[in-house]
């Protein structure tokens, strides 16, 4: 089963969308799905098997009565803390992390497999992808303009 989750506001992840997947065994929901991330984040491994009290890696504590928004808001909560270690999990710098959740609408856009299950964000995507290279165009011409503009005073002053 794939799941999308949103990156939580006023965090690295904010404005990022995440893609994984939860591979659930035939007994499920006595055994414990695989967790696989697939969209990069900066914080875990993708296609990965992830390590989680809550993943196929620890059988020991899992607990059936967990549902699939259980699993959801633990991966979300794991993520956000940056003291939590794992097989799979990553600690790169904020900044870093902040590239990948940009980022990450273009990198699900170019997944069939993301297009194909989620159909309805991909309209979505598309046009804040849009947005933001407008926001960059917008913000690279002002940068120009207000370097020439402090270069001409400059040139001026020293006449």
């Amino acid at each position: 089963m794939s799941k999308k989750f949103f990156g939580t506001a006023g965090t690295p992840y904010e404005d990022g969308y995440y893609h994984g997947k939860l591979i659930f065994p035939s007994d499920f929901p006595f055994k414990p799905p695989r967790i696989l991330m697939l969209t990069p984040s900066g914080r875990f491994a993708t296609n990965t098997a992830l390590c989680f009290s809550i993943s196929d890696h620890h059988p020991e504590s899992w607990n059936p009565t967990w549902t699939v928004s259980t699993i959801i808001m633990g991966i979300v909560s794991f993520m956000n803390d940056e003291r939590e270690q794992t097989y799979g999990s990553m600690n790169t710098p904020a900044e870093n992390r902040r590239k990948h959740a940009k980022n990450s609408k273009k990198f699900n856009l170019k997944s069939s497999e993301f297009c194909q299950i989620f159909p309805d964000l991909v309209p979505v995507l598309s046009k804040k992808v849009k947005e933001e290279k407008t926001e960059e165009t917008n913000s690279i011409d002002k940068e120009a303009c207000s370097s020439e503009s402090e270069l001409e005073e400059a040139e001026y002053e020293n006449q």
